[in-house]
């Protein structure tokens, strides 16, 4: 049955909270003219479209009915039955299991079929996935039942990362439908990604077709003002126009044009430049209908006329506008841009100015005829004159109906505020949700937060407090509040107060309502779902990740593996197990972010035995690969905020990269030794509440030269030794600049490597070794496999335990400062005296014990105690016997007899150890300079490699094992060693004093 519809006046409707135009029948069905998109309600059956094509219906899941003895019965949804009949109760299995199914059954007849309903070529379908699902009936929601005969087309719908999440229906009788329990997404055509500018945003599937039939770029949206979320993530880098729909109702109502300057509206907001509105002649209705006229009945039409005729009429004007909402005195905020310059064009001109007022316009226009001395003064005063201002219904064509309220004329929805009979949830969830439909609202371990950039142009997260949600309230709803009055409750436009901003803001309702955020990154993020790998760009709410990028490009495993070697070419390592580290620190970050690891990372350490070795340029180039900048926190002695408070700060901020740079002296910190090893970590920053942080998704660096760890974050930590290439080294050149510019300037390239590893990885089943020399086992077996099965690599942690004793140790490292320095000095294998070693540490960086500051080391006074105090230092070293090997370096201490002082004395012997390999695996080979890097042609070729021109061509340094840089010295031990190479590189002596060796790419050199 039918009978009476009770509007909806004085109560908003359940679906849609607005008041007029909807109603509820008799029976219990409400119909809603304003539905959201999708269409699918909590608490409500969604029943289809009316016969009107606009309004919706909806039934309560469980209602109640009153007979004549007032009993209740409740209105339950009946048993799915099978899939020839009802739809789906799992939609996302269902299409993955199912829509290949589909696709299969879209033979040739019903491709013809298709092409002469859409009145389209053939050949035009083949521009979009198409299926036919050959045992679906349409529901009639009027008389509950299946009609008509079985069988529907369906248009696959996608989210901003290309994955189906939707399905819409067309019956050969022209019906419309979509699947139940999917979400509306956008229209792609086949090969989407590489179209050309400017995109043309149409609505619905079928103008997609049509428009790829003659050549343009074409998205479908959902609805005339749906998918503008998706879109903002789709196409942020892209140049596009809005093309609405001629469809003005007899009410006066212009749907095509409202839901146009939606979208445009929405996409300008997130993006910050104008997006132009077009509309097809005024005898079209869109686009097919425009294409068809163009086309007519031609067998070949000319598609490359229809498809100029097309662009010349929508191409917006040389100048576009980005108009801001009115202030409190009538002026808005204009800025023009240049539609030839592109999505990345800066404005060209910006001013505020009252459009009512022809002063102002005046003023406007004769500023902007100084930037650009070819406009046309009287068009851009026409143009202010007809300013479309968002928020300004006034200037433009008001909407015919009965009762003009303030939520109309904003075109927001009206919400009341918490007061009264009005409860804070209610309030609390209808915000909520209003600001999640904006994917810019977060809620992060606790806290409300926001999207925004800084100074850089990198996104972080702001906390959002109460003063600042109050204003951000009015951006979404139209805020109304309920007065008392003689005749009960009356709604009245209100402003949000700060306490009521803070009891939603700490109300479960808005914090459920709003996404989850879990990580904030600059570049595509790889996830498992469902046993494989999805790359997530834009917002994911499954993970809560926020990714602002483009997918990473395909690259084969061989060049992944290339292109990842290249990048540490250039750095000189001390052993092959730090270059393995290396290539480790690399991968690990997208494993951190996509969760892959399964547990902890350690630190990436960078030790150096020198400064201005590269040690901080590694971690840009780390960072540079995940489009990321390193946030460096600092050691402070003095001042306003200390090291803590300051990872915290960029912590809370969304910082993926977090770099604890040139370290020295003693480093004691126990929370982040915490932060390394627990679940979650509470970060505080000044005048901020506390942030509930997941420490499993930050990579934290740390970079020295002479640091005192403790034995803790020694435990935590990868170490990666390097050292400082020679004077006179030769860096790669590419033609964007160093290697840092080149990995920026293709990004995508570098990140579609990473990717390409760790998809091997998982394809191989996600295997491990049994390695278990480190704390953070998960990461070591895992890295330990891809280093040595992928990258050929030694054993990750070869050495590495000794290396963490040795950082942890204050006497050791001090140890090895003093053996560099002799190292320096040149007096490698010889034996030295404390007063000899004290020589040495005076005239290097060095620290030199027990000498004060300012203090003279040739005062008899300040020797002695330089003296007393390396004497304590060495006693402390050799507590275990006469035989101390740090880093590749083995330092002997023996006693002799002094004649002349008449007493036992000890010396010290600095030798490099026999631990080095012949080769190294991470060279370049002789043909190989490096992907992208500039070679002479005097370089190249395949004779043989002297150590002339090994040193000229730099390829020596990309191994620690390389041909010296100077003669070698005859050691009193007998052992040649270069003064300038690597501490651990030892090169036998020939009987004919010629030397010769092999380098890591496998040539031989002599001198």
């Amino acid at each position: 049955m039918s009978g009476s519809i009770r509007e909806y006046v004085r109560e908003p409707c359940p679906v849609c909270s607005h008041k007029q135009w909807c109603g509820r029948r008799e029976d219990g069905l409400i119909l809603c003219k304003r539905p959201p998109m999708p269409r699918e309600v909590s608490g409500f059956v969604f029943r289809g479209i009316s016969n009107d094509g606009a309004t919706s219906m909806y039934v309560e899941s469980v209602r109640a009915f009153r007979n004549g003895h007032s009993k209740r019965r409740a209105l339950r949804a009946k048993p799915q039955r099978s899939f020839d009949t009802r739809e789906p109760t799992n939609t996302t299995e269902w299409l993955r299991e199912n829509h290949p199914r589909l696709l299969t059954n879209f033979d040739d007849e019903r491709r013809t079929e298709l092409a002469v309903h859409l009145q389209l070529p053939a050949s035009s379908l083949d521009a979009m996935t198409i299926g036919w699902w050959k045992e679906r009936r349409w529901w009639n929601p009027e008389t509950r039942r299946y009609e008509g005969d079985a069988g529907c087309w369906t248009f696959p719908e996608y989210d901003a990362q290309g994955h189906i999440i939707g399905l819409g229906r067309r019956w050969p009788t022209g019906l419309k439908g979509q699947l139940a329990g999917g979400r509306r997404g956008l229209s792609l055509p086949t090969g989407w990604r590489k179209l050309p500018d400017p995109i043309i945003l149409v609505e619905g599937p079928s103008d997609v077709l049509a428009g790829r039939s003659v050549g343009l770029s074409v998205i479908g949206r959902p609805s005339n003002s749906g998918g503008s979320g998706l879109l903002a993530q789709l196409c942020r880098n892209r140049q596009v126009i809005v093309l609405g729909e001629n469809d003005r109702k007899r009410t006066g109502r212009w749907p095509g044009k409202e839901g146009a300057e939606t979208v445009a509206h929405k996409l300008e907001t997130e993006w910050n430049r104008p997006v132009p509105i077009a509309f097809p002649p005024p005898d079209v209705k869109d686009l097919r209908a425009w294409i068809i006229e163009l086309t007519g009945d031609a067998a070949q039409p000319d598609t490359i006329s229809v498809h100029t005729t097309i662009l010349a009429a929508i191409e917006p004007p040389a100048l576009v506008w980005l108009v801001g909402s009115p202030d409190k005195r009538g002026r808005v905020s204009v800025k023009v841009f240049r539609w030839a310059d592109g999505p990345d064009g800066p404005p060209i001109h910006s001013d505020i100015l009252k459009p009512d007022e022809e002063p102002s316009r005046r003023r406007f226009t004769k500023s902007l005829a100084k930037v650009d001395s070819q406009v046309d003064v009287d068009q851009i005063m026409r143009r202010l004159v007809a300013l479309n201002i968002p928020g300004d219904e006034s200037r433009s064509t008001p909407r015919t109906q009965a009762r003009v309220t303030h939520a109309d004329v904003t075109g927001l929805p009206a919400v009341l505020l918490p007061g009264g009979p009005i409860p804070i949830q209610q309030s609390a969830e209808q915000l909520g949700k209003l600001l999640a439909s904006r994917e810019r609202y977060f809620v992060r371990g606790g806290a409300i937060v926001t999207v925004s950039r800084d100074e850089s142009g990198q996104h972080i997260l702001d906390a959002v407090k109460p003063a600042a949600l109050a204003s951000i309230f009015e951006t979404v709803a139209t805020l109304m509040s309920l007065s008392k009055s003689d005749a009960g409750f009356v709604e009245r436009p209100a402003v949000c107060t700060e306490q009521q901003a803070k009891l939603i803001q700490h109300s479960e309702a808005f914090r459920n309502a709003l996404p989850p955020l879990r990580l904030l990154s600059a570049c595509p993020v790889l996830i498992e779902r469902g046993g494989t790998l999805v790359q997530i760009c834009g917002y994911d709410h499954g993970s809560g990740i926020m990714a602002h990028a483009i997918p990473a490009d395909e690259v084969p495993l061989d060049e992944a593996v290339d292109l990842i070697n290249e990048l540490l070419a250039d750095f000189q390592f001390a052993t092959p197990a730090d270059k393995a580290r290396g290539i480790a620190a690399i991968i690990t970050p997208a494993l951190v972010m996509g969760g892959l690891l399964g547990g902890r990372a350690p630190v990436d350490l960078g030790e150096a035995d020198s400064s201005q070795t590269g040690k901080g340029f590694r971690n840009k180039l780390t960072a540079a690969i995940y489009s990321q900048t390193v946030r460096t926190v600092t050691q402070k002695k003095g001042g306003v905020g200390s090291m803590e408070e300051t990872f915290s700060t960029a912590l809370i901020r969304g910082c993926n990269f977090i770099a604890l740079d040139n370290v020295r002296g003693q480093v004691d910190s126990p929370a982040i030794e915490s932060f390394l090893t627990e679940d979650s970590f509470l970060a505080r920053a000044p005048h901020q509440a506390a942030v509930e942080i997941d420490p499993r998704r930050v990579i934290l660096q740390l970079t020295s030269n002479r640091a005192d760890i403790t034995i803790d974050l020694a435990n935590r930590s990868s170490c990666v030794r390097i050292q400082r290439q020679p004077d006179g080294y030769r860096f790669r050149d590419y033609p964007e600049g160093d290697i840092l510019d080149h990995v920026r300037a293709n990004q995508p390239r570098f990140l579609g490597a990473v990717f390409t590893v760790i998809r091997a990885w998982h394809t191989a089943g996600k295997p491990m070794t049994s390695e278990a020399s480190h704390d953070f086992r998960r990461w070591t077996r895992t890295l330990d496999w891809i280093v040595q099965n992928i990258f050929r690599a030694g054993p990750l942690l070869d050495g590495h335990r000794a290396t963490q004793v040795r950082m942890a140790t204050p006497a050791l490292s001090w140890l090895r400062d003093v053996a560099l320095a002799v190292r320096d000095a040149g007096q490698i294998g010889l034996w030295l005296r404390a007063s000899q070693l004290a020589d040495i540490l005076v005239d290097s960086p060095a620290a030199v014990p027990g000498m004060p500051d300012g203090s003279d080391a040739d005062d008899e006074d300040v020797r002695k105690k330089i003296l007393r105090a390396i004497g304590r230092k060495l006693g402390q070293c050799f507590r275990r016997g006469d035989t101390v090997r740090i880093d590749g370096l083995e330092i002997e201490r023996r006693e002799r007899p002094d004649a002349e002082q008449r007493r036992t004395t000890r010396e010290y012997c600095f030798r490099a150890t026999k631990s080095a390999p012949d080769g190294c695996a991470y060279a370049p080979t002789p043909n190989r300079r490096g992907i992208g890097a500039n070679v002479s042609t005097a370089d190249a070729g395949d004779g043989p490699l002297t150590a002339s021109r090994a040193n000229r061509r730099g390829d020596t340094a990309g191994c620690a094992y390389g041909a010296p840089i100077a003669a070698p010295m005859r050691a009193p031990n007998g052992i040649g060693v270069a003064p300038i190479a690597p501490m651990s590189h030892v090169i036998p002596m020939r009987a004919d004093d010629e030397l010769e060796g092999v380098c890591s790419n496998g040539h031989r050199y002599r001198k």
